[in-house]
């Protein structure tokens, strides 16, 4: 069984891929694109215009996306590895663990993002970004002690980074690129991140365990993903009730 059965979760997947395709028929594109549309000033090369005339833009998404996958995918993908692997904690307790704070932020996501529309998306991305840097060595220090209920509470602490980040960025994301360009602008933008962050994550995170031998090394990692984070959010201005860019 063990030799098939890892399929059934991705075959669960195709009837979820049919909805989010017949979802994504029915969203309707907003006004000022609309407006666009028929005045005929949509871009018709977006990506050289992306390239071209908002390389700041485009390197902020890269930048912020890049610390967003990155301490995403490390704080929650890789850490079932590193809690198993490298830990030794029973894989069923991690696999209900890892559940359950992941639905833990799926609930608490919209409150995270409205909390962003009062108060701004560079104040909640900096407490993200700081949260991170605090947080992901604490939580595998404690890890580390071999106590599996402390482990759950370091853990589900210290996914709030996580939930403010994801729920936070890809707003901004869609602020700061215009409205001419902004579809392939965020997918270019954010897809270069998720693949030098998210993808390359995991492997970096184990690689720096296997290599130093130091359990703490993935949360060194994320400290310095966060701290680009943190450069990059510096050159990004407001975008939180204010009017998008054209």
């Amino acid at each position: 069984m063990s030799s098939w059965a890892w399929r059934i979760p991705l075959l669960l997947s195709v009837p979820l891929i049919a909805v989010c395709f017949w979802a994504r028929s029915r969203i309707e594109d907003t006004p000022e694109f609309e407006r666009l549309a028929r005045e005929a000033r949509l871009s018709r090369t977006p990506l050289r215009e992306v390239i071209a005339q908002h390389l700041p833009a485009l390197l902020q998404i890269i930048g912020l996306g890049f610390a967003q996958n990155a301490a995403g995918y490390v704080g929650v993908v890789y850490l079932s590895i590193h809690l198993t692997r490298f830990l030794k904690y029973d894989p069923t307790q991690v696999f209900w663990l890892i559940s359950s704070v992941t639905l833990l932020s799926v609930l608490l996501m919209p409150l995270s993002g409205g909390l962003s529309d009062r108060i701004g998306r560079r104040p909640m991305l900096t407490m993200a970004l700081i949260g991170y840097i605090i947080l992901a060595p604490a939580m595998m220090y404690l890890a580390g002690l071999g106590d599996f209920e402390v482990t759950c509470v370091a853990v589900a602490i210290s996914i709030l980074p996580f939930v403010m980040m994801q729920s936070v960025g890809y707003p901004l994301y869609a602020e700061i690129m215009p409205t001419r360009v902004r579809y392939s602008g965020v997918a270019l933008g954010f897809n270069l991140a998720a693949i030098a962050g998210g993808a390359t994550g995991p492997y970096i995170a184990t690689w720096l365990v296997q290599q130093t031998g130091n359990s703490l090394a993935p949360a060194f990692y994320i400290v310095l993903v966060a701290l680009i984070g943190l450069a990059t959010l510096a050159t990004v201005q407001e975008t939180a009730q204010k009017p998008l860019a054209q």
